[in-house]
C-alpha cells in the first residue's frame, strides 16, 4: 500500500492514500528518515494506523545539517519559495543560504516579499534588486490585500515554503488554500521576531480560484528557522550555486589561491599535508606547563570520540617553542605532550591523516601569521598567565 507524506512531526506522519483517506503513520526504525513530500510504502496496523515500511524514489531532497545533525524539510519539492517581509527584520545570510540550498539542490528558488502593503516594503524591494540582476525571481504580494501574484507562481510547482517566524507564511496558506489552515499570532515587537505558529511540516493542495486540486499543484508549509546549515553540501557546490560567481570560477589567475571558508588557501596546507577542506584548530605557546597544552590535546581526544564524523576532516596544530629544556620538569613535561599527541594519532589515525600535528620548534611572525589566517579557529587555555598576546596576534593577522 502506498501513500503521500502530508505531515510529519518528528517519527510520526500523517499518510494521504490514493482514496483520500488520511493514517497516522511511524517510521520503521530510527534509520528511516521520511519528509514530508514523501510517496511511501506502508503496512496497516489497523483501520487508521500503520507503519512506515519504505520511501519511494525521491526527485529531489530539500534540508538542513549541521556537523552533528540533518533535519529534513521537504522531497520531492519542484521550488522554494522563500518568504520574506519588511517586518520582522529578515536575515540576508538565511536567504541567502535558502538559495544555496535550492541551487545545489537542483530545485527552482522564488523569493516571495510580503506586507508589500507596508511603507517599509520599498526599501526592502530596493535591496532584493540585486537578486533579480543574478536571475531571481522575486514576487511582491500581501497575503492580507493582494496574494494572487504569489498563487500564480506556485500553480502547476510542488513548493515549500520556507521563511523565518512572521514573514506571514500562515496567513499567505491560510488565503492559498481558502480556511484556517494555520493559527496564526500576531508579531512579538517587543522581540521585533515574529511567534513560531508551524510547530510540523504540513503539505496542502492548492488550485487556481474556483477550481478544485487536482494534486499537482500543492505547497508545504515549514516552522519559522532562525539557522540552516549546508553541512551536507561541497566547497564546490556551494561556489557554484552563487549564479554571480559561475562565470569566473576557475578562472583565478592566482593559481597558488583558492577559497575556502572566505579564507585563502595557505601553502601551510601543503606543507603540512593537509586537504584544503580540513577545519584547522591551531595553538601557539611556549612548551610551557601554565600553557594548558596537554588539557587542551585531551579536550581533542575526547572530542573525536563522541564525534567520530569529524575523523579526517579536524586537524589540531599545536605550535610549541621549546623553552628551558635544561630543565628536568620541563623536559619531563615536554615527553608528556609528545606522548598524548602520539598515543592521539595512534587511537585516531588514518593512513595519510593524524587529528594532532605538533610543531615543537620555533617559528618567526611570517610563518606564525600565515597559520594565524589558514586556522578557523585558535585555542587559547592558559592555566595561570592569562589570555597572553596569541587572542590578539590571532585577531589582527
Amino acid at each position: 500500500m502506498h501513500g503521500l507524506i502530508i505531515e510529519t512531526q518528528r517519527r510520526h506522519a500523517t499518510v494521504k492514500l490514493a482514496d483520500g483517506r488520511k493514517l497516522k503513520c511511524v517510521t520503521k526504525g530510527r534509520q528511516l528518515q521520511a519528509a514530508c513530500g514523501d510517496v511511501v510504502e506502508i503496512t496497516l496496523t489497523n483501520e487508521n494506523e500503520g507503519v512506515i515500511e519504505k520511501l519511494g524514489e525521491r526527485t529531489s531532497l530539500f534540508y538542513r545539517s549541521d556537523e552533528f545533525k540533518e533535519k529534513l524539510v521537504a522531497a520531492n519539492v519542484t521550488q522554494v519559495a522563500c518568504i520574506i517581509a519588511p517586518l520582522p527584520a529578515y536575515s540576508d545570510e538565511l536567504l541567502n543560504r535558502w538559495l544555496v540550498c535550492a541551487r545545489a539542490s537542483g530545485v527552482k528558488a522564488v523569493i516571495g516579499l510580503n506586507k508589500i502593503d507596508l511603507v517599509e516594503a520599498a526599501a526592502t524591494a530596493n535591496a532584493l534588486a540585486a537578486y533579480r540582476e543574478m536571475g531571481f525571481d522575486v514576487v511582491a504580494f500581501s497575503a492580507k490585500f493582494n496574494f494572487q501574484p504569489m498563487r500564480e507562481r506556485l500553480l502547476g510547482e510542488k513548493t515549500v515554503l520556507i521563511g523565518q517566524s512572521g514573514m506571514g507564511k500562515s496567513k499567505l496558506l491560510n488565503a492559498l488554500v481558502g480556511e484556517e489552515a494555520q493559527h496564526t499570532q500576531e508579531i512579538s515587537q517587543a522581540l521585533d521576531s515574529g511567534k513560531h505558529t508551524t510547530t510540523f511540516t504540513r503539505l496542502f493542495e492548492i488550485a487556481a480560484e474556483g477550481d478544485t486540486p487536482d494534486g499537482n499543484s500543492w505547497v508545504i508549509d515549514s516552522p519559522g528557522m532562525q539557522v540552516f546549515g549546508l553541512a551536507h553540501f561541497s566547497r564546490t557546490e556551494i561556489e557554484r550555486a552563487f549564479p554571480d560567481f559561475e562565470p569566473y570560477l576557475g578562472k583565478c589567475r592566482f593559481r597558488e589561491f583558492q577559497i575556502r571558508n572566505m579564507q585563502f588557501f595557505y601553502p601551510c596546507f601543503e606543507r603540512l599535508g593537509l586537504p584544503p577542506d580540513t577545519v584547522l584548530a591551531l595553538g601557539v605557546d611556549r612548551y610551557d606547563y601554565t600553557k594548558g597544552i596537554i588539557e587542551r590535546l585531551n579536550a581533542v581526544e575526547r572530542l573525536l570520540e563522541k564525534h567520530p564524523q569529524w575523523l579526517e576532516r579536524f586537524v589540531f596544530v599545536q605550535v610549541a617553542a621549546p623553552t628551558r629544556s635544561d630543565l628536568d620538569e620541563y623536559r619531563s613535561f615536554q615527553e608528556r605532550v609528545s606522548r598524548l599527541a602520539e598515543r592521539i594519532n595512534q587511537r585516531f589515525g588514518r593512513p595519510g591523516y593524524k587529528p594532532v600535528r605538533l610543531l615543537a620548534q620555533h617559528h618567526d611572525h611570517e610563518a606564525l601569521n600565515e597559520l594565524y589566517r589558514a586556522a578557523d579557529l585558535c585555542v587559547v587555555t592558559s592555566l595561570h598567565d592569562g589570555m597572553n598576546l596569541v587572542c590578539k596576534e590571532y585577531v589582527a593577522a
